[in-house]
């Protein structure tokens, strides 16, 4: 299966727009509030995100330089 480097792309952009988000939003978030573990979750959610597209751009790199 092909997927296009545009999209991989697109992704990454997005998930560091939530990082971004998660970055100016996280001194204004409680601990202990539903909105900190929502938080959390987001977090967790984009980090493996963002692991996953790279490891694909990384594979496609490779296989377009060998």
């Amino acid at each position: 299966m092909r997927i296009p480097t545009p999209l991989l792309k697109m992704m990454v952009a997005v998930n560091v727009t939530f990082l971004l988000l998660l970055g100016f939003s996280y001194p204004y978030v409680e601990p202990g509030t539903p909105s900190y573990v929502a938080a959390v979750l987001t977090l967790g959610a984009v980090c493996v995100m963002l692991t996953l597209v790279s490891i694909l751009i990384f594979i496609k790199w490779r296989r377009e330089t060998l």
